[in-house]
């Protein structure tokens, strides 16, 4: 991928590939043939498309697309095997994962790469960009690609997490809290919330996962029951109030700890069963204090440009997966909750696959040292559609800001 800064062709190139080989990939779903129309339909009123990315679409939506194995079984005679050569499917994917790839690089994001933040910075430039501008045609078409991979992935996402590593988190040792983890206690603040109560669709490990994290704050790190504020089963002006008082509390000082931890609930989720559960965010960011009440008529979703400097974020999956709960022997330490086998106990209690591991990561030979995004590195993958990530500009920082 390089010289892609300096060839912009090469990148033109590239995302007038990378939308033919979404547009393929959508095509061959196992959907009806109205639900592929009105998807692309969608696409191009959505996101304004121009010729000629319309116009492809409209030609694959009126051709059929044959594999090239799939071809060879066409012919007379027993299906012949190809195992080893590549489908086109196989080949679109990696047409796609190139200029995503790409992307990271022409916007200057470092690391690993992570398709929330690309993603948001991609809608970032969207929403600078001159109207009627080419950045802002530009930046439309790529917002289709990055939306079109993403629904791709998740509707594939048992395939995309077999992809992904498997941690070795569960056989780590376990190690005692250190003089200079309990040290730092008085500078750290939490709002934890656990929130089982969803009306219809009732969980089981939310308010555990708020427990084991409070739990671990307070012995592993010494942080003063005081500093923390527990919310179970809260309704959202609790919640609210609860972070404000966070932000308006006088004792906190600059370069002080804050770590907020949440399970946030997608009503989808209900449908997978009861396997499938919220998804738990943790947010670590340093005390800035230049977070001012004034005026908010409401709280921005996708189009809030949030300065992401000073905190790291890590969800328990992509954004296109579903994060899940088990039930955990506490008498097994190192109980591997990564197994993706739905016979469970119910004498053992319920967490969060992502909360459990991510406290044991914590607590083990792992943690020591460790950076935000090597915890995340260590999980691995979770469940068959769950691979945990972490988000920040900070993500390459020791545990805690250290």
């Amino acid at each position: 991928m390089s010289g892609i800064d300096d060839n912009p062709t090469d990148l033109d190139e590239l995302e007038r590939l990378a939308l033919l080989a979404i547009a393929r990939l959508l095509r061959n779903q196992e959907e009806p043939q109205d639900d592929f129309f009105r998807e692309m339909e969608e696409l191009t009123q959505e996101y304004g498309l121009v010729p000629p990315y319309a116009a492809y679409i409209t030609l694959l939506s009126t051709q059929s697309h044959t594999s090239d194995d799939a071809a060879q079984r066409l012919g007379p005679g027993p299906p012949r095997e190809v195992p080893t050569r590549p489908t086109v499917r196989d080949q679109d994917y990696q047409t796609a994962a190139n200029f995503e790839s790409a992307l990271w690089q022409y916007y200057k994001l470092t690391g690993v790469l992570v398709p929330d933040e690309l993603l948001k910075e991609c809608q970032r430039r969207l929403r600078i960009a001159t109207p009627g501008s080419n950045s802002e045609q530009k930046a439309q078409r790529q917002l289709q690609f990055l939306d079109g991979i993403h629904r791709y992935r998740k509707q594939r996402s048992i395939s995309f997490a077999s992809e992904q590593p498997i941690g070795l988190w569960a056989d780590a040792e376990q190690v005692d809290p250190t003089e200079s983890m309990q040290s730092k206690g008085n500078r750290f603040w939490a709002v934890l919330i656990g929130n089982d109560a969803y009306p219809g669709s009732p969980l089981g490990g939310a308010i555990n996962d708020a427990n084991l994290v409070q739990s671990f704050i307070t012995t592993y790190l010494s942080v003063p029951n005081d500093h923390i504020r527990l919310l179970r089963n809260a309704k959202r002006d609790t919640i609210v109030n609860a972070l404000y008082d966070l932000r308006d509390n006088p004792d906190i000082q600059r370069d002080d700890n804050i770590l907020s931890a949440a399970d946030y609930f997608q009503t989808p989720a209900a449908n997978q069963g009861s396997q499938y559960y919220s998804l738990p965010r943790l947010l670590s960011f340093r005390w800035r204090a230049a977070f001012t009440r004034g005026h908010c008529s409401q709280i921005k979703s996708e189009t809030w440009d949030a300065d992401i400097s000073s905190f790291v974020q890590l969800a328990a999956c992509q954004d296109f997966q579903l994060a899940e709960e088990t039930n955990v022997d506490q008498d097994s330490p190192h109980a591997n909750v990564s197994r993706y086998s739905r016979r469970e106990r119910l004498v053992n209690p319920r967490y969060g696959r992502f909360t459990w591991a991510l406290i044991c990561i914590l607590k083990s030979t792992l943690g020591v040292n460790a950076t935000y995004a090597s915890a995340i590195n260590s999980m691995g993958v979770l469940g068959p559609m769950q691979v945990p990530v972490v988000v920040g500009s900070r993500k390459e920082s020791r545990l805690w800001f250290e």
